[in-house]
């Protein structure tokens, strides 16, 4: 059904009816001297990327993995994750972007989904073992082919790599990889990406944040996260013969060394981090002068970080809304200081369509919230082998992100946070992202996060988690938020001190984390 569904943008500009493997051989042919990627301090070319992925596929196929067969890659950020990624699309097998993080619960959960018969990894990555994960697959038997690669070698000194003169036919619709979205655990929904929609996804993203040859993206985020699949990504890199700087770990102080060392030009980043790098630049001296665009996204960006990202005056800040199931909106680099501040941009193709639309399914009028319902040439229509489906779609085919947004006169799309995340407190629904923007101004907080904890008289309270160095109180909170004039029914009803807040394994603040952490204190009469 998907491939009938797919057919009607073929035609349309900036469609690639390659595929991604295909249009990766081209790229290195294309560029074969420019330099493709550095990692450990050790430079590749195109020329030799591209011989490298043919001797991972043809190891790959010698292991006994086959076109269609499903494959758990559960690799860091490194040379050997791109040579495996490519590998099994060459031979027409389907990845499944696990990210470093993940454990048994999340392996097996993609392992009753989509059935794969191979599991690749490294050996040992941030203290973890992956022997731990490989015992227990082999216990239940159910993966054929497992290839565990030493993080000091290549993979294809794992691989018996006897070359092929043929490898099998791959169609542009044909799925390329699984993706997880977002904030799965346990029993994963999976995003099946085609080909062919997925150069499309991130050709569009390449115009839109004006990707040169002369770039040097750096990446600090999971290779396996679909923002840096390709928005613009690795993928948009190679297409425009850019050359990728991988950080090992996901860790923003390697991340200025980088920059610092590599004078790298493009980062993509989740605000936690782009938090993380203001405190650095306030405490020590690096030189990021070299920086022409960072990209923020994955989560809600308070408007507080964004204009001081924006009074640093070194890069443009460029505001990124996607989801892994398809719609990818972006703030034009030529846009307006207080448009890139405000609003996560505009829609990357223009056959993009979203719909805000209120609890009833009923189309909204701009500058109303709503939840966002998004369809198009690169937004899926199905999970894969889900059979709760029809429950994310709507009947006309619109996918329901479960996102609260609205959309400016202007077509700028604004993201407020999660449909689910409004707090219901005595019948009044309050929005947690529109306390925190208050709060993260406020001096001395550091950062911060705001749940709905259960509570017997109101439903919901109005819960408060704060990184400072110092102790704040619940008084300072609600005269700080009165002072700005927020509503009554809005004023916190608890404040908790944190250290730090608690992240998902792909770097958004973990607010269910956090409202098992209320709970506890709570229970114990802790605030």
């Amino acid at each position: 059904m998907y491939r009938e569904k797919y057919k009607k943008y073929q035609t349309i500009e900036g469609w690639n009816n390659s595929t991604i493997a295909d249009a990766m051989c081209e790229w290195c042919e294309k560029y074969r001297e420019s330099i493709c990627i550095i990692s450990n301090g050790e430079k590749n070319t195109y020329a030799e990327i591209g011989r490298l992925i043919s001797e991972t596929a043809a190891g790959l196929m010698n292991m006994g993995i086959q076109r269609e067969d499903r494959v758990i890659l559960q690799l860091p950020n490194s040379i050997n994750y791109i040579l495996c990624f490519f590998g099994l699309l060459k031979i027409g097998a389907i990845p499944i972007m696990a990210l470093p993080a993940h454990r048994i619960n999340e392996i097996k959960g993609m392992i009753h989904t989509a059935k794969p018969t191979g599991y690749i990894c490294q050996e040992r990555y941030m203290g973890f073992e992956y022997a731990q994960i490989i015992s227990e697959l082999k216990e239940d038997n159910q993966i054929q082919h497992i290839l565990q690669i030493n993080s000091e070698k290549l993979v294809t000194d794992s691989l018996d790599i006897i070359k092929r003169k043929e490898f099998p036919y791959v169609e542009n619709l044909d799925i390329a990889f699984l993706s997880l979205s977002g904030g799965t655990t346990g029993m994963s929904k999976l995003i099946p990406r085609t080909h062919g929609d997925y150069l499309y996804d991130t050709e569009m993203s390449v115009r839109r944040c004006e990707l040169q040859k002369t770039d040097i993206v750096l990446v600090i985020l999971p290779l396996a996260h679909n923002f840096i699949i390709g928005h613009p990504g690795f993928l948009g890199t190679f297409s425009k013969g850019a050359t990728l700087l991988l950080s090992t770990y996901p860790d923003i102080n390697e991340g200025l060394e980088l920059i610092e060392e590599y004078k790298a030009t493009f980062i993509s980043m989740v605000p936690s981090m782009a938090k993380l790098m203001l405190e650095m630049l306030k405490e020590d001296v690096y030189d990021i002068s070299s920086l022409r665009v960072v990209q923020i996204g994955g989560a809600f960006l308070e408007e507080a970080i964004a204009q001081e990202l924006i009074d640093l005056d070194v890069f443009t800040l460029q505001q990124v809304f996607g989801v892994a199931e398809g719609l990818n909106t972006m703030t034009a680099l030529s846009d307006s200081k207080e448009i890139i501040k405000m609003f996560q941009g505009k829609p990357i193709s223009p056959y993009d369509e979203i719909r805000i639309a209120d609890e009833n399914g009923n189309p909204l009028k701009n500058g109303e919230y709503g939840e966002l319902l998004i369809r198009g040439p690169y937004t899926i229509h199905s999970y894969y082998n889900n059979p709760e489906n029809e429950k994310f779609f709507t009947e006309d085919g619109f996918y329901k992100t479960g996102d609260r947004a609205y959309l400016s006169e202007g077509g700028n799309l604004k993201i407020s946070g999660r449909i689910t995340e409004l707090i219901n407190k005595s019948g009044e629904k309050i929005i947690p992202s529109e306390i925190e923007t208050y709060l993260i101004s406020m001096d001395s907080i550091k950062d911060c996060a705001v749940v709905g904890l259960p509570d017997e008289n109101q439903g919901e309270m109005i819960s408060v988690f704060i990184v400072s160095d110092n102790d704040i109180t619940l008084s300072e909170v609600r005269n700080y938020l009165t002072e700005k004039e927020l509503a009554l029914f809005k004023l916190p009803d608890c404040v908790f001190m944190i250290d730090m807040l608690p992240l998902t394994k792909i770097g958004k603040t973990d607010k269910k984390g956090l409202i098992e952490i209320g709970k506890e204190r709570l229970s114990h009469g802790k605030e």
